[in-house]
């Protein structure tokens, strides 16, 4: 990421060092107060406090024979940090594992595991690093290097892409060691800004894009350069774009090309994610406007604007654009086998198949076949429409069975079961039509169809006349589901056969006045009246059949008209259900509804009987029997013959 250097970036600063060397200048006479320090481990000292480390190397070597073992300790230090500072890491990690072998009591054995550690760092050895770093952090808690220790292990771990284990460290660094670390200043703020984005992205490869996000944040108050920046606000959008928070990142691109306005790599990379979350903005007309931007100014190879057309040919199908998208994939080079092609090839069937041109999307799709494996049941799934659309029946049901075979777990085999149960349904197979209906049940139980299934069975059930079985199935829709309105007037009605005049009366009240579609309202009206003639209440009952018969105008309208007329004839009100009976039979010429309108003259003859006007009851019996309904034409015979035995009895 960032072109400072290892060096710049990880080891020990110098600031550091200056106070180190403070340190040791006054420890070591303290330390070794015994000793005879001559003339010449002076200079020695005073080199080192001047970071002249070529000349403490040259003139060490001749210098360790004569020097006691207290001050050999102190020269072996100056030795192995001069050689750090001139970069001679492998003499650094050679001569301080030999340091720790020889002195492992000594105070400056978490300096040495920090030299030996940084030196790993910078020959590319974080594993050796964190063996390190770990050693200070576990045996020497009060170290001064821990703070140090502790960051360094953290960007090692970071770089062997030990991310949790990272996560962790610097949770710790950042938490206990390092606050505020705002005060720093020069390279050591630098490193500590540059940790932390090595947290975030941590934080980042393990999908805690929350967490990743807080520390990024933190990372962007640094003071980098340009290039640095760029890389951090990159890693910032990837953030924003994981977390489906494209507006914002779409924003903050937006402001960092305005800021960064070079037409640089990092310019490119940012313009082609604006590319990418225009296309989740669905704002496809800017995505192309940036197409035609980037590729005004990178030079590309084949392989590059043909992936770049591909992402226009998107934004043109998922517009609706079928023909412009179709446009762009015919000019694809197949030879040269991009990434994309497969997707490519894909979504020119279906855009095939959107504009209704089936025989060429099925021969599309058949080639993606071989191409896109992974894609068989899609395939299978849009050439089975195609053939349905075709008239092809045979061949859908093929593809279909082939799908249900090879591809039972795919998210849209409950879709094809359900057209597959409608199919049987039609040719008779009711059978099939409840076996395939019950596997979308047992097999997809989370599925929205589960509800379309259970709806179908419960009618299949309801006209056999089975209502305990249809009850069972509407008692399973979900009241958020599409289909429950209609389920809970099915459920009714199932009540009302069963004679549950109570249960309906009960669920419907609170809901008839509060119903928003007007169809529905009107159903409930009229099974509530069906439910109070249940009861005898035909006062109860007519207030709703009234109230069923205003809005919507369909056989809800005929049916109620029906019912008022029972419900007057049971209030023994004759002539407005006289009335009412003559009333239905002039609205079934537009509904054609036969059997409601030979009841309803059965009920006008009913109620000329009640009225005593036999003749007008026998006239209207005769009117029956002069039409061609079987059924009904006896029933009039019978009343026929009754009159006319009480007439001559009379």
């Amino acid at each position: 990421m960032f072109r400072a250097g290892i060096l710049n970036l990880f080891l020990i600063k110098r600031e550091t060092f200056v106070t180190a060397s403070l340190f040791i200048l006054i420890f070591v006479p303290f330390l070794f107060s015994q000793s005879n320090f001559n003339s010449s481990f002076s200079d020695i000292c005073r080199m080192y406090e001047e970071e002249r480390y070529a000349e403490i190397i040259e003139k060490a070597t001749s210098l360790k024979q004569y020097l006691n073992e207290p001050e050999k300790e102190a020269l072996a230090f100056f030795l192995i940090d001069s050689y750090f500072w001139q970069k001679e890491y492998t003499v650094v990690i050679n001569d301080g594992s030999k340091f720790l072998s020889d002195y492992p009591k000594s105070s400056l054995v978490p300096k040495i595991h920090m030299l030996i550690g940084y030196s790993y760092t910078s020959l590319g050895y974080d594993a050796n690093t964190v063996e390190h770093m770990r050693d200070i952090l576990q045996k020497h808690e009060k170290s001064p290097w821990l703070k140090k220790a502790t960051q360094s292990l953290g960007d090692s771990l970071y770089r062997l892409k030990k991310y949790a284990a990272a996560v962790r460290v610097y949770e710790f660094f950042f938490r206990k060691l390092e606050k505020p670390f705002v005060e720093k200043q020069g390279q050591a703020k630098l490193d500590i800004y540059q940790s932390l984005y090595f947290y975030a992205l941590s934080c980042f490869f393990l999908h805690k894009f929350d967490m990743a996000l807080g520390v990024i944040n933190r990372a962007l108050m640094g003071d980098f350069g340009s290039e640095e920046m760029q890389s951090i606000l990159y890693t910032k959008v990837n953030i924003l774009m994981s977390m489906m928070r494209f507006r914002e990142a779409h924003v903050l691109i937006d402001k960092v090309l305005v800021k960064y306005p070079e037409k640089g790599s990092w310019f490119q990379k940012f313009l082609y994610k604006k590319i990418l979350i225009g296309m989740k903005l669905q704002e496809y007309k800017k995505v192309r406007e940036n197409l035609d931007l980037y590729q005004s100014f990178v030079e590309m190879d084949e392989m590059t604007s043909g992936a770049l057309d591909h992402q226009r040919a998107l934004s043109f199908f998922y517009e609706g654009k079928y023909n412009e998208a179709i446009d762009i994939w015919d000019k694809i080079n197949v030879r040269i086998k991009p990434k994309w092609l497969k997707e490519a090839m894909f979504l020119k069937g279906l855009a095939l198949y959107n504009i209704l041109d089936y025989e060429k999307a099925i021969d599309q799709l058949q080639k993606c076949l071989h191409l896109y494996p992974e894609k068989a049941s899609r395939v299978y799934y849009y050439q089975g429409w195609a053939w349905i659309s075709l008239g092809n029946i045979d061949e859908a049901l093929r593809l279909f069975m082939e799908m249900l075979k090879n591809h039972p777990q795919d998210p849209l085999m409950p879709d094809v079961l359900f057209w597959m149960a409608e199919n049987a349904l039609l040719n008779g197979d009711q059978e099939e039509h409840h076996k395939l209906l019950n596997k979308i049940i047992d097999n997809y139980p989370k599925n929205d169809l589960v509800g379309d299934a259970h709806f179908d069975l419960a009618k299949s059930k309801f006209l056999m006349g089975e209502w305990k079985e249809a009850l069972e199935h509407l008692e399973q829709i979900q009241a958020n589901h599409v289909v429950y309105r209609e389920s809970l007037l099915m459920r009714m009605n199932v009540y009302l056969h069963q004679g549950r005049y109570e249960r309906v009366i009960n669920s419907l009240t609170p809901l008839v006045n509060d119903e928003d579609v007007l169809i529905l309202r009107q159903n409930m009206a009229y099974l509530l009246g069906r439910a109070y003639m249940g009861l005898k209440n035909g006062v109860r009952a007519e207030e709703y059949f009234k109230q069923s018969m205003y809005g919507h105008e369909g056989p809800i309208i005929v049916l109620s008209m029906f019912a008022l007329a029972d419900a007057l004839f049971c209030q023994q009100l004759w002539t407005e259900a006289l009335n009412a009976y003559v009333n239905v039979q002039s609205r079934m010429l537009k509904f054609k509804a036969e059997e409601i309108y030979f009841k309803a003259k059965l009920g006008e003859a009913r109620c000329f009987q009640k009225l005593e006007k036999y003749g007008a009851a026998m006239t209207v019996y005769r009117d029956i029997i002069s039409m061609k309904n079987t059924k009904f034409r006896s029933i009039a015979k019978e009343m026929i013959d009754l009159l006319s035995y009480k007439q001559r009895k009379i």
